[in-house]
């Protein structure tokens, strides 16, 4: 979030006031000003939103048309990391170019404190996705703890719906982030094409 904000407020010198979402409750979203005038040497005033941007949160509309030959692969975590390509290496298009279909979350389930997002993982087991990719991001400490310690619950909960989780560590490789996501797109290849041969 703070790379974000610092990366907006450099490329528009007068920027004064920055509209930020509450992506999670309890994040310590008060150190954000300080890292923004830390990043680029000046102050930037922080208005915090309860609610995401509707032109981010629309960019599902630009997705290809679903189609049964493609597996579904929907992708859940911080908001800001599902939505903003520049911070998930592109994840929606890497999809897309490996055959599947990335189905992007609704931004209000993600808006929430709890970081296990069942609401939306109901909601992706409702639409027929095949796996998600879990897009963890550094420093949620909630998120290492929580959601890692809530996977076993989750495999149970969505049988036919594994989760890969992808750690988007400033010191993680993105070679290996990358091959996470290829195994997850080759599992959910061969989910669909098994249970299309039992059908």
């Amino acid at each position: 979030l703070a790379g974000r904000a610092i990366r907006l407020a450099e490329a528009d010198p007068s920027l004064a006031r920055l509209a930020v979402p509450r992506v999670c409750e309890r994040c310590l979203l008060d150190a954000l000003p300080r890292l923004v005038e830390r990043g680029c040497g000046r102050a930037v005033d922080i208005v915090w939103q309860d609610a995401w941007p509707p032109a981010l949160g629309a960019a599902s509309a630009e997705r290809p048309a679903a189609s049964a030959d493609r597996p579904r692969i929907g992708i859940v975590g911080n908001a800001l990391l599902c939505f903003d390509a520049y911070l998930n290496d592109g994840l929606a298009a890497f999809l897309e170019r490996l055959g599947c279909e990335a189905v992007l979350p609704d931004p209000a389930n993600l808006l929430v404190d709890d970081v296990c997002y069942l609401r939306q993982l109901d909601a992706f087991q409702a639409a027929g996705v095949d796996h998600v990719v879990y897009l963890q991001s550094f420093g949620c400490l909630k998120g290492h703890v929580q959601a890692r310690g809530a996977l076993h619950a989750a495999a149970r909960r969505y049988p036919g719906m594994p989760v890969t989780v992808v750690d988007y560590d400033p010191e993680a490789s993105a070679l290996n982030r990358e091959n996470r996501i290829r195994l997850a797109a080759a599992a959910a290849r061969q989910a669909r094409a098994a249970r299309r041969e039992g059908a």
